[in-house]
């Protein structure tokens, strides 16, 4: 079974090389794109209720052709793009002394350099299970992020209470350039 990280990793790579493609195809298609998300939340949402004869109809507010949605049935497939493939148990296997809100911390604080330089990599990574290696992460860059999510509300599963990456998406996305938003 992939995690959550291999699975936004795996769709990325998927979009760009299968679907081919690119930031500059979605520039202005903002409204177009929240339509898409919320599209794409309510079949997940539908589907987790047990609704899963539903999922191939094409909602009403799809702002696209017919042919171009694609649920999978699999909502967290389907929810995967601006996902953190940084997961708590990898950083928590880090850092065992640490309580939810310390490695939460440290989630959000190596996601927000992985969204604003586009990659990060740590040489002698511990995973969960002890193996250590080499662990390399890639994400949409700034232009993206802005291009996609300036102005838009962002909903995580993570804790209200706790930080989240949304909230650093969201700042990334909503800041002016050369406001100083790099790590």
């Amino acid at each position: 079974m992939s995690t959550g990280a291999e699975l936004i990793a795996a769709e990325r790579d998927r979009q760009i090389t299968n679907e081919g493609y690119t930031p500059e195809d979605d520039r202005g298609k903002e409204v177009q794109l929240v339509r898409a998300v919320q599209c794409y939340v309510g079949v997940s949402l539908r589907d987790i209720a047990g609704a899963t004869n539903q999922i191939n109809q094409v909602p009403i507010m799809w702002p696209w052709m017919d042919e171009f949605w694609k649920p999978t049935g699999d909502p967290i497939r389907d929810l995967t793009k601006w996902g953190n493939p940084i997961t708590m148990s990898d950083v928590g296997a880090q850092y065992r002394s640490l309580d939810d809100r310390g490695v939460a911390t440290l989630v959000v604080r190596d996601f927000r350099v992985l969204a604003t330089r586009g990659r990060l990599a740590f040489p002698n990574w511990r995973f969960l299970g002890g193996r250590r290696g080499a662990v390399e992460w890639t994400y949409p860059g700034l232009d993206e992020i802005r291009a996609e999510l300036a102005g838009h509300d962002l909903a995580c599963w993570c804790p209200l209470d706790q930080p989240c990456h949304a909230d650093v998406l969201l700042e990334l996305a909503n800041a002016q350039v050369g406001e100083g938003n790099t790590p």
